[in-house]
């Protein structure tokens, strides 16, 4: 069976990743937004949170039971349709189909059908087989790498936390409450400590291997500002910003008790001067 990894290094994900752009570009309202952010012009903070607000809706996350909802990039997408991803996959398989069963099993010559990786995911919705966990939705798994990228943009963070009011910085808490649900609830690997899941019995923690995809470390680092991991370890946000705020190698450098600081640096060239 295709694994999570295979799906995330196949072209596959591209496709669908650049389908999911040609979405957002369609939209009527947000379209425009998203268009004049790629091409680095400038948008309001209004228009930023109707960008952010939109990809959050189509970014299931939490209950599995209403999976798909009504209106979200799923339902209206003929993405599984497009002729490009049997084209391009890398990780065709075969999926044999019996048309008719009796009491005693199939009966006649069974139907073989070539397919995509993705076709191949165990039903790709909610991820569940036999009550047998497979791995993270793809679809979602791909909104979550766009939304992270979004909210990666300079410009959007320069509007988030130089807005007025703190609702901005709470729309990014409320983007990242989410998509902590998200690894908990199909065990991705989120750098931390603690990740039980109510499904983690039936599998093991899985990393996001798409290109597009920078690493969590890397957007707590670039969206927040502190380490995913030293926080985890017990080293506070505040600390890590503090850090990150001050010129701490100038600091150990100018302390007159540093071994090999400035102090040290000058009695040395103070000493050279007699010989």
């Amino acid at each position: 069976m295709v694994t999570f990894h295979d799906i995330c290094t196949c072209s596959c994900m591209d496709i669908i990743y650049q389908d999911y752009t040609d979405y957002i570009l369609s939209k009527k309202e947000i379209g425009p937004i998203y268009k004049k952010l790629l091409s680095k012009q400038q948008i309001t903070i209004e228009e930023c949170e109707k960008l952010i607000d939109t990809i959050k809706f189509d970014f299931c996350a939490s209950n599995v039971e209403t999976y798909v909802k009504p209106g979200c990039y799923r339902n209206s997408s003929t993405i599984f349709k497009n002729p490009q991803l049997f084209q391009n996959c890398q990780n065709k398989q075969e999926r044999i189909e019996h048309q008719e069963y009796d009491d005693y099993g199939p009966i006649g010559e069974p139907e073989i059908q070539v397919i995509t990786c993705i076709e191949g995911f165990v039903n790709i919705d909610h991820s569940f087989h036999d009550g047998l966990f497979v791995g993270p939705p793809v679809v979602d798994t791909i909104i979550m790498t766009f939304m992270l990228n979004i909210l990666e943009n300079s410009h959007v963070l320069d509007l988030i936390y130089n807005a007025t009011t703190p609702h901005y910085e709470m729309l990014l808490e409320e983007c990242f409450d989410s998509i902590t649900e998200f690894c908990d609830i199909f065990d991705i690997f989120l750098n931390k400590q603690h990740n039980e899941s109510r499904i983690s019995k039936y599998s093991t923690k899985q990393k996001i291997t798409f290109h597009r995809f920078k690493g969590f470390e890397y957007y707590y680092k670039k969206i927040f500002g502190y380490s995913l991991i030293l926080e985890n370890i017990g080293i506070p946000a505040e600390h890590q910003q503090i850090r990150n705020n001050c010129d701490f190698e100038t600091m150990i450098y100018g302390h007159p008790k540093a071994s090999h600081g400035l102090c040290y640096e000058s009695m040395n060239a103070i000493e050279s001067l007699y010989e």
